[in-house]
């Protein structure tokens, strides 16, 4: 999977402050949203994902794992 021009929302607890998840995610060239929108690309989840996560879900925005998120960037 390729971060770079995604629109990136983050929940849950993560690994990494939402912060540092947020600058790794521009580093790999994606933009970051706050809320889930029409034009969220991608959803990051960590621990205890709440209401972003079942939006996301009825949207049918792609969801991956934070660490899994983490692998990719390493990656980038």
């Amino acid at each position: 999977m390729n971060i770079k021009n995604q629109i990136i929302c983050f929940t849950g607890k993560s690994i990494y402050t939402r912060n540092k998840m947020q600058q790794l995610a521009i580093r790999a060239g994606a933009k970051i949203n706050t809320q889930i929108t029409t034009d969220t690309t991608l959803l990051v989840i960590g621990q205890q994902s709440g209401s972003k996560l079942d939006l996301a879900i009825k949207k049918g925005i792609p969801i991956i794992a934070d660490e899994t998120f983490i692998k990719i960037v390493m990656k980038s």
